[in-house]
C-alpha cells in the first residue's frame, strides 16, 4: 500500500558522520583567523630603488597641480591620472581583445558588415549600418 507520510528509517553512523563532519567545516569558517607573521625577500627590498625610493617621473607631472599661479584645476590631480591610466590601460586590453576575436578567430556579429582590415572596420559599419552604429555612439556617450 502507497503512503506519501511515510516514516524516514532511521539515520545511520555514516550519515551522522558526515553532518558531523559538515558542521564542523562550517563552523570553522567562523572561528576568528591565527596571525601568523611572514617574511619574506620582497618585505626587506625598499620601493623603487633606482630612483632612491621616490615613483619614476623626470616630467614632474605628479607635481603639477602644486603650481602656484595657474589656473584653478589646470592640471589634474596624481590620483586623477593614475585612476585614468588605469582606466585607458583596460579600455586597451578591451579593444585588443575586440580585434583579436573579429581578425584571429573570425567572429562577427550576425548582421554587421564585414571589412577586409580592422583598421577601416570602423567607417564600413558607420557607412553601411549608421542607425546602429549611432545607437552605440549615443551608448558610449552616456
Amino acid at each position: 500500500r502507497f503512503c506519501f507520510f511515510r516514516p524516514l528509517p532511521p539515520p545511520s553512523s555514516t550519515m551522522k558522520l558526515a553532518l558531523f563532519a559538515a558542521l564542523a567545516g562550517s563552523a570553522a569558517a567562523f572561528a576568528p583567523a591565527t596571525s601568523v607573521t611572514k617574511s619574506s625577500a620582497l618585505a626587506s627590498t625598499p620601493y623603487n630603488p633606482e630612483f632612491g625610493g621616490e615613483d619614476f617621473d623626470p616630467m614632474g607631472f605628479s607635481k603639477m597641480h602644486e603650481i602656484k599661479g595657474a589656473f584653478p584645476n589646470m592640471f589634474p590631480h596624481p590620483q586623477f591620472l593614475e585612476e585614468a591610466e588605469i582606466k585607458h590601460g583596460r579600455m586597451s586590453m578591451l579593444a585588443w581583445t575586440g580585434v583579436w576575436a573579429t581578425e584571429g578567430l573570425g567572429w562577427h556579429f550576425p548582421g554587421a558588415p564585414v571589412a577586409d582590415d580592422w583598421a577601416t572596420a570602423l567607417p564600413v559599419w558607420a557607412r553601411e549600418d549608421p542607425g546602429g552604429f549611432g545607437l552605440i555612439l549615443a551608448f558610449i556617450m552616456i
